[in-house]
């Protein structure tokens, strides 16, 4: 079965892009183009401000049988603390606001970043964050349990949870992933160039140590270098196809996955300007038909 094709949607979507009366006539447009799934992220200060407008999409979506993911607040919130007092107030604060929503709303999946701030390299600390990891999903995925909705952890560009043996060790069995393309090309530049031909040999290498059944979710979006070719220079959320990537053999390698949802997370063209929905929705055309040839 083909994936749902879905984009993004930030508290700035109705707050500078559209009006809520524009929303729904864009929503309504993309979806006959084949767009019917719509990732709300749910990050400050959306959690606590204008719910109304965000109560508003959730019943547009709706509305107009569209299917809805999560993504789950992430600043400031670190699931992999080895202090246990934080770690238990990052996974306390994502129930607080998740609860009114999903108690509410059809929510298909909720994506996770789950990380720390803390060095990897001293002592036991990368067990540390690990157990404390687990630990977190553990509570996140019985509290979701009820609900019938898929749990995924993101790889991040960096840190715990970026690299593909981090997902491996830290989900569990009813846990999946969402891997993020463009993350994983920044991973791939920091730690594996020497290891790897090129990417798409390091994107078949995690796949297969992910699990093709593990990856539900995929972020797909390109990335820019600024200046030399260095890491530290990557911009992510780029159009495809007006990046880097060669997205038709990153494609062919993600149609051995068994993803149900493929994530469009691009709002920026190569020059940096950010794009509203429908210019992003132009300007995938192209991407779209590679898209449904491959998976």
């Amino acid at each position: 079965m083909a994936p749902y094709i879905g984009l993004p949607l930030w508290y700035n979507t109705l707050k500078k892009d559209y009006s809520i009366v524009e929303i729904k006539s864009v929503i309504q447009e993309l979806k006959s183009s084949g767009i019917d799934l719509y990732e709300i992220s749910i990050d400050y200060p959306w959690s606590y401000r204008d719910l109304e407008l965000l109560y508003s999409l959730l019943d547009i979506l709706i509305e107009n049988n569209i299917h809805i993911g999560i993504h789950a607040p992430w600043r400031d919130l670190f699931y992999a603390s080895p202090y246990e007092d934080l770690r238990k107030v990052a996974v306390n604060t994502l129930k607080t606001i998740l609860e009114p929503i999903i108690d509410k709303y059809l929510i298909e999946y909720i994506v996770v970043h789950v990380t720390s701030m803390q060095k990897a390299g001293f002592g036991n600390t990368y067990h540390d964050m690990v157990k404390a990891a687990r630990k977190s999903i553990d509570e996140i995925s019985q509290w979701l349990k009820g609900y019938n909705i898929y749990l995924c952890i993101e790889n991040v560009p960096k840190g715990l949870s970026s690299k593909p043996e981090d997902l491996v060790a830290i989900t569990g069995d009813s846990v999946y992933v969402a891997l993020d393309i463009a993350h994983l090309y920044a991973t791939y530049l920091r730690y594996f160039t020497s290891a790897y031909a090129d990417f798409n040999e390091f994107l078949e290498d995690c796949i297969v140590m992910i699990g093709s059944n593990k990856i539900l979710a995929i972020h797909f979006h390109d990335v820019v270098f600024i200046g030399n070719r260095v890491f530290h220079h990557v911009i992510e959320h780029i159009l495809p196809g007006m990046g880097i990537l060669e997205y038709k053999n990153v494609l062919k390698k993600l149609s051995r996955t068994k993803a149900k949802y493929l994530l469009i997370e691009a709002f920026i063209d190569s020059k940096g300007r950010h794009l509203k929905l429908h210019q992003v929705a132009e300007g995938i055309r192209e991407f779209l038909t590679w898209l449904k040839i491959y998976l």
